[in-house]
């Protein structure tokens, strides 16, 4: 890969014939094109799309709505190939929500399949809300229309020479308010899509499972462009239970998989699948998060066969960091990776690189860190330090380089003058056979700064408190041993699956009002 920019890569790469996107149902599959006629029917979309909306002195920004469909990902591509930055919007966002990124945004363009306009109220209602904005419909092959008259792209003030070298917006996942919108330039995408191929080596004989939503940076560039530039195919699916996974695998004989803890967790503890049903996967690689050490351990044994990848990684980084294949490493099974080519990592604390083995903030240095926030300098300052970005993780890197993250520092909580992290305490309860989720969580203590509560959802639900308590006993040190366990049904999430923290204090002191009330 010689090109420097995605347009160029897209226009000039020459394309396995054989490989490309399949979409399923059920399994089964239902529609397939091929990278090679992708590309070129996204070139013909951009060439209608330039004509009719006319040429802007600024890149035009362009919302794409990102359905598991072949024609989101055409869509994607022909915002790319048009000159165009686009914003992919994760498909489960409702209207409301649309309109809130859009008056933020200020986008040229907003890219919807015909349901989903429909869904939110037709073309004449969502030009009303979003007045500036061109609509372009797709329905289907070579099927798409455009909604608004013609307008000059809208000069923005202060961020115009950072959009000049912006290829992609990508939303961050926020619990509550407006996500964060994060710029990546072409060198961002490029090195990383090389860092991330150098470490995971795909082949055009792999079949990569795509199930995560096509609105992350992870799935874009870590599975979708990865599996390009390797001239791997791509199913398209969803997943709605773990043991779906396993199904999808054998079915479809799928040899790479990308997926998070929580999923791994839930494999893990369920026995009616064994290797055999999982046979041809080769590689799967663990994101978005840290998997318990024994689950990853056991997952060595279950999957003889299968290369298990641990990762770190973070939009702002484009997004891999870290990566390494447990099989070659098994005593590393807590550890989240070795940097990739050309990432430098840094712990430091409030003044200074500290030590191996010593805890601090994780920094990260490299080509594929993020230019900024759109629309948010003094966010983008705080983060884009001299010592490279300021994750906001917690860990620290042993003597052989692997780093270990421990936790969040938003997330710090206080007990009797120790500095814990939650992410650490929930790893340990949820190795527990019987619990199938946990969040703790802190309130206020008069004695001890902040009191530990764990939030547990438990298979049998009629397992004792006490049971729990003395598993604690036996796993966590005193500071760490929750003061107070409940169990309850679920366990509140955002959308990108990771815990709702922002909620959960809240609905706990709800149910136990009475209590904490002074």
């Amino acid at each position: 890969m010689n090109t420097t920019t995605l347009k160029s890569w897209l226009q000039s790469h020459r394309w396995n014939e054989e490989a490309g996107v399949y979409e399923t149902d059920n399994g089964n599959v239902t529609n397939f094109l091929s990278y090679k006629d992708m590309i070129h029917e996204a070139e013909q979309w951009a060439s209608g799309w330039r004509k009719e909306l006319g040429a802007g002195d600024s890149p035009f920004i362009a919302l794409v709505w990102m359905d598991q469909s072949i024609y989101s990902l055409t869509s994607l591509f022909a915002v790319i190939l048009a000159g165009g930055i686009p914003v992919p919007l994760h498909e489960y966002t409702v209207p409301d929500e649309v309109i809130r990124i859009v008056k933020w945004m200020e986008p040229d363009l907003i890219i919807l399949p015909s349901s989903k306009l429909q869904h939110m109220g037709g073309e004449l209602q969502l030009m009303d809300k979003c007045k500036r904005c061109h609509i372009i419909e797709i329905d289907g092959k070579d099927r798409w229309h455009i909604y608004g008259e013609p307008k000059v792209h809208l000069e923005r003030e202060g961020i115009s020479s950072q959009l000049n070298q912006t290829a992609i917006i990508f939303l961050s996942s926020g619990s509550t308010g407006l996500p964060k919108g994060i710029m990546l330039s072409d060198a961002n995408m490029m090195a990383n899509l090389r860092q991330i191929q150098s470490a995971v080596k795909l082949g055009a004989k792999d079949r990569v499972l795509l199930f995560k939503s096509l609105g992350y940076s992870s799935t874009f560039t870590g599975e979708l462009l990865l599996a390009m530039f390797a001239g791997a195919s791509i199913y398209l699916c969803s997943i709605r239970h773990p043991l779906e996974l396993i199904r999808w695998v054998d079915k479809l004989q799928i040899t790479y998989v990308c997926t998070v803890p929580a999923l791994i967790t839930a494999l893990d503890k369920n026995r009616s699948w064994s290797f055999p049903s999982m046979g041809s996967l080769m590689k799967l690689l663990i994101i978005g998060g840290k998997s318990a050490h024994n689950t990853v351990e056991s997952l060595l044994l279950r999957l003889p066969s299968t290369q298990i990848m641990l990762c770190y990684g973070l939009t702002e980084a484009a997004p891999r960091v870290c990566i390494f294949t447990l099989n070659d490493a098994p005593d590393k099974a807590g550890a989240s990776g070795l940097p990739l080519d050309g990432v430098v990592l840094q712990i430091r604390d409030d003044s200074q690189e500290v030590e191996a083995g010593t805890t601090g903030e994780i920094y990260v240095q490299g080509p594929n860190v993020m230019l900024g926030y759109y629309k948010d300098e003094v966010r983008s300052k705080a983060v884009l330090t001299e010592h490279g970005l300021r994750t906001n993780d917690i860990g620290y890197v042993d003597d052989d380089g692997y780093l270990y993250v421990t936790g969040r520092v938003d997330n710090a909580m206080n007990v009797g003058g120790h500095t814990l992290y939650p992410e650490a305490i929930e790893l340990v309860l949820s190795i527990h056979p019987m619990i199938d989720e946990v969040a703790v969580l802190s309130i206020e203590d008069v004695n001890w700064g902040e009191r530990i509560i764990a939030l547990v959802v438990c298979n049998p639900e009629n397992i004792g408190e006490q049971e729990l308590h003395s598993y604690c006993q036996h796993k966590l040190q005193p500071a760490q041993r929750p003061k107070e366990i409940v169990i309850v049904p679920t366990i509140p999430k955002t959308r990108s699956g990771k815990i709702n923290r922002a909620v959960l204090k809240p609905l706990y002191l709800e149910v136990h009002h009475d209590k904490y009330v002074h």
